[in-house]
């Protein structure tokens, strides 16, 4: 069963289009999506670079709102991390015991993400549960003109 769905999340598009994926997941096995979002904090020159508190639970509000507004049940939490999204979003999932976790990627591809070190990517990985990355058909498409308009789950 699918008790707890932790649904990561950021200010991106790409993230936004893994909210109804966890709908379905959240109806199909009668569980509770977990929303989260990690404030990375980059320090540059002195300065602290990220997304403020209120902007960060703003976000997650709002997600949270439109999961309840579909009949799901759901809460949220921010977590704020300087060592990068990915391990705190797995520790976040160890701590919670999640069933699955949920997120967006741009998809890269695999040597874009090995390059650009792409969270979906090191999650993928490095996750003891299972994990579902939702990607944006449109933005595959145009990344991967070879591919566009097959809809058969990439098969070619």
């Amino acid at each position: 069963m699918l008790e707890k769905i932790l649904l990561a999340v950021d200010e991106s598009e790409h993230a936004r289009k893994a909210v109804p994926a966890a709908i379905e997941l959240a109806r199909a096995g009668g569980g509770t999506v977990h929303v989260l979002h990690v404030r990375e904090l980059v320090y540059a020159r002195a300065t602290v670079v990220g997304d403020t508190p209120a902007e960060a639970e703003r976000l997650v509000a709002e997600v949270v709102e439109e999961l309840k507004g579909a009949g799901v049940a759901a809460e949220g939490v921010v977590r704020t991390a300087t060592f990068g999204p990915a391990r705190a979003i797995l520790e976040h999932a160890r701590d919670l015991d999640a069933s699955m976790i949920v997120l967006g990627s741009r998809g890269l591809g695999a040597l874009g993400g090995l390059l650009l070190g792409s969270v979906a990517h090191k999650i993928i990985q490095l996750a003891t549960c299972p994990v579902l990355v939702v990607r944006d058909k449109q933005d595959l498409d145009d990344r991967h003109p070879a591919a566009a308009g097959d809809d058969r789950c990439g098969l070619p």
